[in-house]
């Protein structure tokens, strides 16, 4: 394939055609796309839904996520850590200072289209009820730069932001939904907020979600038909 930069709709177009030429009759979505998505979802119809990737994101990256039949990978499967190397993630040991807690929701259209309308709320009730550190909601936008904001945060909650996966591999707990790619190595239930559980399984997590995230070259070498965080690389 020719180099070129890469966008949301030639991917997805793309993506298509090799699909179809490979028997894959479920369909290929590209970004949220509303209630076709989530009806899809809900009645665990096939899919393909590709957006910004894991590792070094954004589309002039050339990088994009893909899972099958949810918008994020929220299980570890068993992979090798070479394109975990591609991508150089580094992976900081678990920090266990820091003074408030995080609230990172969905914006509002994602909730819309994928669920977790209401929850930003619902868990500053239950978080508050829980523990005195202060708690705020972080909303998408938020004028500082993530990594920075994280320099006083003790735990990150979130419904399905990969905020989640920025924060875990940085050192910061995550007490994630299962909705959300963070899942795997979520610090527990929200009862634990003060003491949550370190978990030793990130890097077999990171080698996972590196199977999941791509880059435009790649399109023609992968298994989309048999896709499920494909082994498949190019040569």
């Amino acid at each position: 394939m020719e180099p070129m930069i890469a966008n949301k709709k030639m991917i997805r177009d793309v993506i298509h055609r090799v699909a179809r030429k490979q028997d894959f009759n479920g369909e290929v979505f590209c970004g949220l796309v509303g209630n076709e998505l989530k009806k899809y979802a809900e009645e665990k119809r096939d899919f393909i839904y590709l957006d910004h990737s894991y590792f070094k994101r954004g589309w002039n990256n050339q990088h994009f996520r893909a899972c099958r039949n949810w918008v994020h990978q929220t299980k570890t499967f068993k992979r090798p850590d070479d394109r975990l190397k591609k991508f150089d993630v580094q992976i900081k040991p678990w920090r266990k200072t820091g003074t408030k807690i995080c609230i990172i929701p969905n914006t509002v259209y994602q909730q819309q289209a994928v669920g977790g309308v209401g929850w930003p709320n619902t868990t500053l009730v239950r978080l508050k009820q829980i523990t005195d550190r202060p708690v705020e909601i972080r909303e998408k936008g938020h004028g500082e730069p993530f990594l920075q904001y994280l320099r006083d945060v003790w735990a990150v909650v979130t419904w399905g932001s990969v905020a989640g996966v920025e924060a875990a591999l940085h050192g910061i707990p995550v007490f994630a939904e299962p909705t959300c790619p963070a899942y795997p190595v979520s610090a527990g239930s929200l009862e634990k907020i003060d003491s949550p559980e370190y978990v030793e399984n990130r890097h077999e997590w990171a080698c996972s979600l590196a199977y999941a995230s791509w880059h435009w070259s790649e399109v023609e070498s992968i298994d989309w038909k048999d896709y499920w965080y494909s082994m498949r690389e190019a040569q």
